[in-house]
C-alpha cells in the first residue's frame, strides 16, 4: 500500500476483506487492523461501515465511468466514418465493452468487492436516496448507449434496462474469470460478448 494515503488503504484494505471473506463478515475492526489503524483514526475518515463501503463502490463507479466516457479515444479510424448500421453498432459497442470487461478482470479484488456490493442490501439504501442516483448511472454512459440511441429509439426505461443488464451479465463473467472457474483469453472474451449481444436465440440461429 506504499504510496497510498490512509484513506485510500483504509477503502484497499476493504474491498480486499471484502472480495476474501464476503460482504456480511466484515467489520470495522477488521478493517483497522487490515489498514494497520487504529480504530480510532478510522472514524475519523469514515463515520460509520455504509460509509466506507459506499466511499469504496464510488471509487470503483469513478474509474469506470472514466473509462467509459472516453467517447471515441481509441476507435479505430475506419469505424468512425463507416455509416451507423447495425453491423457497425455491434463492432462499436464491442470494442469500447471489451475495455469495460478487461478492466473488470484487470481490477480483479475491487471487481469482486464491487459485484458483492451491488448484490446488497448495501445497493437498495443508496438507490432510495434521489440524490446519489447520479454516483450510479454515469452523465453519458460511453459510446454503447449513444450510439444506439442514435440508431433506435429508445425510451428512458429501456436505456437503463439494457445498461443494468450489460453491467450484470459483465460482472458475473468477469467474477468467473478472476476466480479461475473460466480462462482468461480474447476468445472467451468474444464469446461472452456473443451471448451478451445476440442472446440464445441468435447464436442457436447461427448454428443452424
Amino acid at each position: 500500500m506504499a504510496g497510498k494515503n490512509k484513506r485510500d488503504e483504509i477503502m484497499d484494505a476493504t474491498m480486499r476483506l471484502v472480495s476474501e471473506t464476503g460482504l456480511p463478515a466484515l467489520s470495522t475492526r477488521k478493517v483497522a487492523a487490515r489498514a494497520n489503524v487504529s480504530d480510532g483514526l478510522m472514524y475519523r475518515y469514515f463515520k460509520s461501515k455504509d460509509e466506507l463501503l459506499y466511499a469504496c463502490y464510488q471509487s470503483i463507479q469513478k474509474e469506470i465511468a472514466a473509462l467509459i466516457d472516453g467517447k471515441h479515444e481509441n476507435m479505430p479510424v475506419e469505424y468512425m466514418d463507416r455509416p451507423i448500421d447495425k453491423k457497425n453498432l455491434i463492432k462499436i459497442a464491442y470494442i469500447h465493452w471489451l475495455k469495460y470487461f478487461k478492466f473488470l478482470i484487470d481490477s480483479d479484488y475491487k471487481t469482486l468487492f464491487y459485484i458483492e456490493f451491488r448484490t446488497s442490501p448495501y445497493i437498495r439504501c443508496i438507490l432510495d436516496d434521489e440524490e446519489k442516483l447520479d454516483a450510479l448511472y454515469f452523465d453519458r454512459f460511453g459510446v454503447i448507449i449513444s450510439v444506439m440511441i442514435k440508431s433506435i429509439k429508445l425510451d428512458k426505461d429501456a436505456i437503463g434496462f439494457i445498461w443494468t443488464y450489460i453491467m450484470d451479465m459483465s460482472c458475473v463473467f468477469a467474477r468467473k474469470i478472476i476466480v479461475g472457474d473460466l480462462p482468461k483469453s480474447e476468445s472467451y472474451y468474444r464469446m461472452i460478448w456473443t451471448f451478451m449481444s445476440e442472446g440464445l436465440a441468435g447464436v442457436l440461429d447461427r448454428a443452424e
